[in-house]
This record gives structure tokens, sequence and C-alpha cells, in this order.
């Protein structure tokens, strides 16, 4: 029944971002576009620039599909991380449905496929690397109790901030820096919020109540 409840909630999702695919560009997506068209290679977000480059295409549906279907994916790849399987319908529904990702999530952005690596590296540690490398935003996601290998987690941290650093304007960056633009650009919350609720999935609502009656 899990299964069947997934599936349908996955295909809601891909409705819900494919139901925004026609908007005008953003101007970031508008700039990812350029690079695409100019072999502009980024110096970070590497990924989604392969990803929109594979596609030929620079249309605004065809920049954008890519990226509805990778975030209509990571609805269905909670529902395998998560092992509690009706938590992870609970945040599947979350992820389908909410404003915040329903819409970055139908953008030429790299915060659904770092969210969608995160996800898999929720269980998969190798695939925080490619997070990382596609924004370093995904950082933010990251289960270190489950990464068995110290170093390991180390070198994803390395590797997020000299993305970040490397791509900094010369004279620092204020506005990205600046508390109240991170209070205020949603599409920054993405990635960490996806990464709060899987490790609240980890928690099994029936042990909790049992703890709770012994401590009675």
């Amino acid at each position: 029944m899990n299964k069947y409840l997934i599936i349908i909630i996955t295909i809601i999702a891909f409705g819900l971002r494919y139901s925004q695919i026609d908007r005008y560009l953003w101007v970031d997506e508008a700039i990812s576009a350029f690079n695409v068209q100019k072999w502009d290679i980024p110096q970070k977000e590497i990924i989604p620039y392969y990803i929109a480059k594979a596609t030929g295409s620079v249309t605004r549906q065809g920049l954008r599909l890519p990226f509805v279907l990778i975030s209509s994916l990571s609805v269905l790849a909670i529902y395998f991380v998560v092992e509690d399987k009706r938590n992870a319908l609970i945040i599947a529904v979350y992820v389908a449905i909410l404003p915040l990702y329903s819409y970055w999530g139908s953008m030429a952005r790299p915060y659904c496929i770092g969210a969608f690596f995160a996800i898999l590296g929720y269980r998969w540690p190798v695939f925080y690397i490619p997070a990382v490398l596609t924004t370093p935003l995904a950082i933010t996601a990251i289960n270190i109790w489950k990464i068995k290998t110290r170093w390991f987690y180390y070198l994803i941290i390395i590797v997020a901030a000299l993305l970040y650093f490397k791509s900094m304007p010369l004279g620092g960056a204020d506005h990205l820096n600046s508390l109240e633009h991170l209070i205020h650009a949603k599409r920054f919350w993405y990635i960490p919020t996806i990464g709060i609720l899987l490790n609240l999935g980890d928690f099994n609502l029936d042990r909790l109540q049992g703890l709770f009656r012994i401590s009675k």
C-alpha cells in the first residue's frame, strides 16, 4: 500500500512543479542559460551546468524540465532513505506540496539537485560529494552521525569551502553574508530544511511514546 502511495505523491509533486515550468526565467536562470550557450563553465554549481548542457535547450521548458524531474524524484528518494515508512510518507507529502519545494523545484537552479544528492547521501554518504559539487549549501543537509569515516566528512567541508570562496567576488559578497538576506532569500532554506526533515524522519513515534511511558 505504501508503495502505491509514494508513487501517487511523486506524481502529484511532478504535476505541481510542471505546472510552473512556463514562468518567465528568473535572472539567475537566464545567466545559467547564457553560460550554457557560451560554454562558460561556472566555478560552482558544476553539475547543474552539465545537466543543462546535456539537454541542448535554453528554452524555459527545456532548461527547467530536468530540474523538475529531479525535484520530483527527490520525493520518491525520501521514501527509500527514511527507515520509518510512515514518517517517510509524511515527509514526502511535505516536500511534494509545500510552495518552498514546488516553486524552487521547478526552476533551473542547483537547489533541487543538491537536495536530491543530499537525500541519497542520507543513506549512501558517497552522494554527499556530488551534492556539494552541485551547491556548497548541501553541506547543511549532511548527517554527520551516519558518516563513519571522519576524514570523509572533513573532505566534504573542505570542498564546500573551496567552492564557496572561489566563487565569491573580489572584495567579498556582503549581501550573501547578511543575516537579513539569508532569512528572506527562501531558496537558501530549500536544502537545510530537507536535512531537518530527514533527521526528524529517523524518530519512530511509537518508540518515543514507549520511552515516555517508561519514564513516567
